[in-house]
């Protein structure tokens, strides 16, 4: 981005860890730079949700965060490039290694590292480029990504997580310290009356 464009960022601590959430606006000048309704940013990757549904994405490539192979020619991109399969996507989001996708049909798609099952499938520690559904995920509304998890918020107004629930995070049933690569719907709040 140049130097006109401006950023608006916002630190917020969740759960005692620290997330940059990060909005930036490009002015009419930059007509080279892919203009977007979203911008979201990983550790070292930046994923931009196009007005036409499409995502593109800059940045360190390792895990296949960038939704593309990774080789030595793609480790990093310094230029927006499209991801492939990817269309009528209608929000974001990243987590540190991975991204994830909510198409407009109320699916949800990721991509990237999945050692601990945030992609929504059996956890490996091999790159995971190709933007993949996560089985069992339907009509879901929003979506968003912590430091090795995944959330989604359903039309039924239930949550579902996946991936660590190292310290809790995931707010499910799942025991303290272990992942689930499975989508599991969060608890329902403790009454405080």
């Amino acid at each position: 981005m140049s130097l006109r464009t401006r950023v608006v960022a916002m630190l917020t601590v969740i759960a005692g860890a620290a997330a940059l959430c990060v909005l930036a606006v490009a002015s009419p000048a930059e007509a080279a730079t892919p203009t977007g309704r979203t911008v979201v940013a990983g550790n070292n990757f930046t994923l931009v949700l196009r007005a036409n549904g499409t995502v593109v994405g800059f940045g360190q490539n390792y895990y296949g965060q960038l939704g593309t192979t990774t080789n030595n020619t793609t480790l990093n991109a310094t230029a927006p490039a499209q991801i492939p399969g990817l269309t009528d996507v209608i929000s974001i989001a990243a987590g540190h290694t991975w991204g994830v996708a909510l198409r407009s049909d109320g699916t949800v798609w990721t991509f990237g590292y999945n050692f601990y099952g945030q992609l929504g499938r059996t956890p490996n520690p091999d790159p995971n480029p190709v933007p993949t559904q996560v089985t069992g995920l339907t009509k879901v509304t929003a979506i968003a990504a912590g430091q090795d998890h995944t959330l989604a918020l359903r039309s039924d107004g239930t949550v579902w997580g996946f991936g660590t629930n190292g310290i809790g995070e995931l707010g499910n049933a799942i025991p303290v310290g272990q992942v689930s690569a499975t989508p599991v719907p969060l608890r329902r709040p403790r009454s405080t009356a």
